[in-house]
């Protein structure tokens, strides 16, 4: 749907506004910096030392510190809009003015699939979508504006908050407590139970009960292939605005802070504390029974193995400074060489009796 460019800067006047050209510029979808259509709203993130497109869009979003320098790159006809934050508006701006028309699709004419199994005790919003094949269990809680996909199933005691949307083939946990205008995608499970045994004399594993709930707040995203187990006996908590990549696993009694960023292939073990606006590299791991405060950065393939209780950007297995990290890894690709010159100098010094380093 097509809109003006006024209504952009008018509604996101804190976020971006007009350095070159005219506001009345008709805006009908974004894109990259290389476009040339006329109704494209592009975003360029960083600057570079020239374009190879003659053309441009019809208006193009550029960093705030950039924008004289943007002039030059692009042609007359291209509107120039400065921004602190061009990502953010990009996210901003796409979310309300050209969100995809497919992503909350419908099932059919009823907001019900017919084929949607929902038990009689559970009370759904009657704005809520239920799509082929979901199961609804007993006492569920379904909130407005709610979108089930096929072949989820939410099981008994669940409660999922306004505005969540919750992918196909999603598996809710009895109990499980999701807060508004979350989502989950495909293949994600929350609130099963712990891995979690006890063994007798004999060696045999007898599984523990776990009593605890999972619990998103408000504003989480879960990716595909996650996997959040409930608590044993306290809750698992995934703070307000945490974003959770695909392929992770988080262990029971896990409760992160606000605004954290989890990337691919996370794992916790269990009962571990992540303060909030922590942002965890990828194939990061996380011990169990530790802490970490607020404002922490983990490179990725990172072992956090204690507590953190210093704000930071740290690194490697043992979990260092990033700047003593970088410094081993640098060190790494000339060990072979570093030993061989040491097992000269112990040679030269009549010092190899106890073994040969070459």
């Amino acid at each position: 749907m097509a809109t003006q460019l006024n209504e952009i800067l008018e509604k996101f006047s804190d976020l971006v506004r007009l350095h070159r050209g005219s506001g009345r510029v008709k805006i009908s979808r974004l894109g990259p910096p290389e476009c040339e259509g006329a109704e494209e709203l592009a975003f360029l993130f960083e600057m570079p030392s020239s374009r190879a497109t003659s053309g441009g869009p019809g208006a193009v979003v550029v960093p705030e510190k950039q924008a004289t320098r943007a002039e030059s790159l692009f042609p007359q006809s291209t509107t120039i809009v400065s921004s602190p934050n061009p990502k953010l508006a990009l996210a901003l701006i796409g979310q309300t003015f050209f969100p995809h028309p497919l992503a909350r699709s419908t099932y059919g004419e009823g907001r019900v699939h017919p084929t949607a199994v929902i038990d009689p005790t559970a009370k759904v919003d009657p704005t809520a979508i239920i799509g082929p094949y979901a199961v609804i269990g007993r006492e569920v809680r379904v909130g407005a504006h709610v979108l089930i996909g096929p072949h989820t199933v939410v099981e008994a005691g669940a409660q999922i908050g306004a505005h969540t949307h919750l992918h196909a083939m999603v598996y809710i946990a009895y109990d499980a407590q999701i807060g508004e205008h979350c989502e989950v995608l495909p293949l994600s499970s929350i609130g099963s139970e712990g891995f979690g045994y006890a063994t007798d004399s004999r060696g045999h594993h007898h599984r523990v009960t776990h009593y605890g709930r999972a619990v998103l707040q408000d504003r989480v995203h879960l990716g595909s292939g996650v996997f959040l187990d409930r608590g044993t006996f306290r809750d698992t908590v995934i703070g307000e605005g945490t974003k959770i990549d695909n392929y992770c696993h988080l262990g029971h009694n896990l409760v992160t802070g606000k605004n954290c960023l989890l990337t691919a292939g996370l794992i916790t073990a269990g009962s571990a504390t992540l303060g909030s606006n922590n942002f965890f590299g990828g194939r990061t791991s996380v011990a169990g029974h530790i802490t970490v405060c607020d404002n922490v950065t983990a490179a990725g393939v990172s072992t956090i193995h204690g507590d953190v209780t210093k704000p930071g950007a740290y690194g490697g297995y043992p979990f260092v400074e990033l700047k003593h990290h970088l410094k081993t890894l640098a060190v790494f690709p000339h060990l072979v060489e570093m030993r061989k010159n040491m097992a000269k100098i112990m040679k030269k010094l009549g010092l190899t009796d106890d073994g040969d380093l070459g």
